[in-house]
């Protein structure tokens, strides 16, 4: 098989993976969303970050204790397992049992191969273009919202791994090895990029829509992608955890954001030529 082909034949399988995303969703007409006022974009997009950080440290939204959750796993992973799961499926190979995990790891490929930028404006083009198409408010902000998370996500994904400088795992094989802020490719392991960023856009679809059938193929497709990064040895078991933690965060967060009315009890005061009032939402 030629390599264009091959090529052929992944854009076919990336078009059949928008369309199950989207094809459920079409004839969906009802949406709460709503874009801030009077911001532009970059105002707006450093607003996202603000609540970003708001909504997922801060106390009174009790997310803390999913940080420290996702952070012990991590640890775990860090001190217990990088070296193992590095052994075993980036050098080794030894894929048990039934060889689950490279096959896994196998339809993570195609978002790697041809490229993460092909495959992100596919699914970008397809949602939005779909919206379009078929006149659907819902799909076209879904768009939005995974754009808005992606570039948040690739931010603080980018200044982590340069300030971090986490040495990959086939240079040397050796997880400890670190030289923060040397801007070299080989040492920008942790946190991964790939899995930061497929769980941004796989968290804004899952949040988004309720049904099952769009909610576990998001999520899977983008654990797929942080096994194929263990597997083709570019990134160390602890990376790829950390990274899909960053991209589910922000995806969620982003998605609270602008459906802030649904999601929240509030109670206003409210004054007329009738009395006092309250005004409450829930």
């Amino acid at each position: 098989m030629t390599s264009k082909m091959k090529f052929s034949g992944k854009l076919g399988i990336l078009f059949i993976l928008g369309l199950l995303f989207v094809h459920p969703t079409i004839y969906a007409q009802e949406s709460d969303f709503a874009l801030p006022q009077n911001e532009n974009l970059l105002s707006s997009l450093w607003n996202d970050a603000k609540y970003v950080g708001h909504e997922t440290f801060s106390p009174e939204h009790n997310q803390w204790w999913k940080v420290l959750t996702y952070a012990g796993f991590a640890g775990m992973l860090y001190f217990g397992s990088d070296l193992e799961v590095h052994e075993e499926y980036g050098m080794e190979k030894e894929y048990n049992p039934s060889s689950i995990p490279k096959y896994f790891g196998d339809i993570g490929n195609l978002y790697d191969n041809p490229g993460t930028l092909y495959f992100t404006a596919g699914l970008l083009g397809t949602f939005y273009g779909s919206g379009k198409v078929f006149n659907n408010d819902k799909l076209q902000e879904t768009t939005v919202l995974m754009i808005r998370s992606l570039l948040i996500t690739g931010l603080a994904t980018s200044v982590l791994k340069v300030a971090i400088g986490r040495e990959r795992p086939y240079v040397n094989g050796n997880s400890n090895e670190y030289k923060p802020f040397s801007f070299d490719p080989d040492y920008m392991s942790m946190p991964s990029g790939h899995s930061s960023s497929i769980f941004a856009m796989m968290t804004v679809i899952a949040k988004q829509y309720d049904e099952w059938y769009i909610k576990v193929p998001a999520y899977a497709f983008a654990a797929s992608v942080t096994a194929q990064r263990i597997n083709t040895d570019k990134h160390w078991s602890s990376d790829v955890l950390i990274g899909s933690t960053i991209g589910y965060l922000i995806g969620s967060a982003i998605v609270k954001r602008y459906h802030y009315k649904d999601r929240y009890f509030d109670v206003q005061p409210t004054v007329s030529s009738k009395g006092l009032g309250l005004n409450i939402q829930f």
